[in-house]
């Protein structure tokens, strides 16, 4: 096969990158490198791609370079002004000091190194001191956009699967920052990306609600709940079944049954039941963004699935510890779940992500709500939004969104369950 033939899906994705991920020890002074490298991570590419991504990675370790600095360059980039850090972020930047946590520029190793790869495989060049330098000033935003589209179809994932927005965003991000921090040292001059500007409200220390202005850079993917495809109950079921271990089965049907994200299901209290009065509803209480908490409702079935882990597996599994900590779901040997063992133990089990399970319930806690308000003939009140607007908000506070209108986008979700036509056949048949 030609070369020029060649595709990203024709190609075998390397390994984990972690085999490939080290960092620099205490005895690495002995070889020259300096004191503020140490800890700093690096990885075994060769090459000047290799030497290009560890500057990177250096760069923002020591901070020589942040994206904030990219920031406050965006009016090259077509914003109508430099965007400035507004003083909610400059305080939080100061609360958090010179150094960025090793953990977040392990995954931003991870992000640039694989996103090197795929350059490298879907140009199909070797790795030579000339390429990498070539490619840069060849660099546009379309880069971006194809490779989010190469994740999203699965031709450049580990498992095959088609890889979630919510993860394609993310990694375009950090291979966005890294082309702009290739921008900032002169080696991709031309490199332009497109930004528009909105306006959304954050809370203040003080506690008061302002208005602020952050870029919008259009070739990253997001979210959006309107455009998922939701799994089937069939498919629900058998993902369930298919998760062996029963603390991480047992997390999965707290995502699917109560909109959880990962986070807040992996760090759930042992305590984390509540009941509120003499009610027979009965709540969890859940820590979410920005360490606040809520009360999540929670149906009498999933709060016997957990008392009967309480009262068994968990109870063994804690036996196994050294220290007795109250995290609800432990692994065999006591400990709690990391973020990535137990996204593995649930992706490992079907294509669906823990945030496609939020998404579920969403749309689900709006359709049993639907539901529950057809007549007598069957049919749904012609004004079936405007009736959902108590429950809306009864989701809303399940979910943790700050904004209504964050929540309202299930509402799309939800018209095309309830009223599946296809406009276009009505449009025919008029004809």
């Amino acid at each position: 096969m030609p070369v020029a033939e060649l595709r990203v899906g024709d190609l075998i994705k390397p390994q984990a990158l972690t085999k490939r991920l080290f960092h620099f020890q205490a005895s690495a002074r002995d070889l020259g490198v300096p004191q503020n490298l140490i800890g700093c991570p690096f990885v075994t590419r060769g090459g000047s791609a290799g030497r290009l991504v560890n500057g990177y990675i250096q760069a923002r370790w020591t901070k020589a370079w942040t994206p904030s600095v990219g920031r406050a360059q965006l009016a090259e980039f077509g914003s109508t002004q430099p965007t400035q850090l507004d003083s909610f972020q400059a305080a939080a930047l100061k609360r958090k000091g010179r150094r960025t946590l090793p953990q977040s520029i392990n995954v931003i190793a991870r992000h640039v190194d694989d996103f090197v790869e795929w350059w490298e495989a879907t140009l199909c060049l070797d790795d030579t001191d000339e390429d990498i330098h070539e490619r840069l000033l060849r660099a546009q935003e379309d880069l971006l956009e194809a490779y989010g589209d190469d994740m999203g179809t699965g031709e450049w994932s580990n498992s095959g699967f088609s890889v979630s927005n919510t993860t394609i965003h993310h990694r375009q991000i950090d291979a966005l920052n890294f082309l702009l921090w290739t921008k900032f040292e002169g080696l991709a001059p031309e490199f332009v990306v497109s930004v528009e500007e909105r306006k959304v409200r954050v809370a203040s220390y003080s506690g008061a609600p302002q208005t602020i202005v952050r870029p919008q850079f259009s070739a990253l993917r997001r979210p959006d709940p309107r455009r998922v495809r939701l799994p089937d109950g069939d498919e629900l079921r058998g993902h369930i079944a298919a998760i062996l271990d029963p603390a991480a089965q047992l997390g999965a049907l707290l995502i699917y049954g109560c909109g959880l994200r990962l986070s807040e299901t992996i760090n759930l209290r042992n305590d984390a039941l509540a009941k509120l009065g003499a009610g027979k509803q009965q709540y969890l209480r859940v820590t979410g963004k920005g360490n606040k908490t809520r009360l999540v409702e929670i149906e009498p079935f999933l709060v016997q699935q957990i008392v009967a882990y309480q009262d068994f597996i968990r109870s063994l599994r804690q036996q196994q510890a050294s220290t007795f900590g109250n995290i609800l779901l432990l692994r065999e040997d006591g400990s709690a779940f990391p973020p990535k063992a137990f996204y593995r133990a649930f992706r490992k089990a079907g294509s669906i992500s823990p945030h496609m399970g939020r998404h579920w319930y969403a749309v689900n806690f709006l359709l049993q709500a639907a539901e529950s308000r057809r007549n007598a003939s069957g049919e749904l009140p012609p004004n079936i939004n405007l009736e959902l607007q108590t429950e809306l908000i009864r989701l809303q506070q399940n979910l943790g969104h700050n904004h209504l209108t964050t929540t309202e986008m299930y509402l799309v979700t939800l018209s095309q369950r309830l009223f599946p036509v296809s406009l276009s056949k009505l449009f025919e048949d008029r004809l």
